[in-house]
């Protein structure tokens, strides 16, 4: 900011009928003293104080700029939080308010069992994507992992993550990852699950127990583990 410069004191004595022997001498000293010293110091710091003013409302423009900007960004940060599910942000990403309603979403589908079907039908007991049609409105999620089971005999089962379906045509796409036993039946129940791949120590010819959740009934299902470091999967259905 320009600093303006100080006027300095008019310091003559100005002139006096009550002394007219010495107003001539006195009125000389004056004007003299306005236009060698006075007037041009004012002049300066008028020009000084132009220049203020210019400079002051060139920072008004750039505060005005700045409260734009600020409001700008205060919005955006607004829209990250709070923007309507589904809805990208700057056509990037989704806000924090779509992920939690996602995560909702997921945990309701838990909690309620709608993540869930029966499917009749035969299908391929093998590793790979199955393609299925099953009941439409379903919960099932992207990446969600998902176990199909033989319905007459629970032993047998296939499990894997979703890789697409479509609530509104019941069209399902599931890779299968892990599977157990062998099947041809046409009747089996799908879940979503969470599975987790575990290499046991050497356990030949012994047996374990595993719990067992199969449409809302809760039992011990005992399992063998037929060759060293043979793999168990357990999977946690709802």
């Amino acid at each position: 900011m320009t600093t303006i410069s100080t006027i300095s004191n008019f310091t003559q004595d100005p002139p006096s009928t009550s002394d007219p022997d010495n107003f001539d001498t006195r009125a000389d000293s004056a004007f003299s003293d306005l236009h060698d010293s006075i007037i041009p110091n004012m002049n300066t710091s008028i020009g000084q104080m132009n220049t203020v003013v210019d400079e002051v409302n060139n920072n008004k423009e750039a505060t005005d700029s700045n409260v734009t900007t600020t409001e700008m960004y205060k919005n955006l940060a607004k829209d990250w939080a709070t923007a309507t599910e589904g809805t990208l942000v700057e056509n990037l990403d989704y806000s924090a308010l779509h992920y939690k309603e996602k995560a909702k979403e997921y945990s309701q589908a838990v909690i309620t069992g709608v993540d869930s079907d029966n499917y009749t039908g035969s299908i391929s007991f093998s590793i790979g994507v199955k393609n299925l049609t099953i009941s439409s409105g379903k919960n099932f999620k992207q990446s969600m992992w998902l176990v199909i089971i033989d319905k007459s005999s629970p032993l047998n089962w296939m499990a894997g993550w979703v890789e697409s379906y479509d609530s509104s045509t019941g069209d399902l796409s599931v890779n299968i990852l892990n599977l157990q036993g062998d099947s041809s039946c046409s009747d089996w129940i799908l879940n979503s699950c969470s599975p987790a791949v575990q290499t046991l120590p050497d356990q030949t010819n012994k047996e374990g127990y595993f719990l067992q959740s199969l449409s809302g009934v809760v039992t011990w299902s005992q399992i063998s583990i037929p060759s060293p470091n043979s793999k168990a999967f357990f999977m946690s259905s709802f």
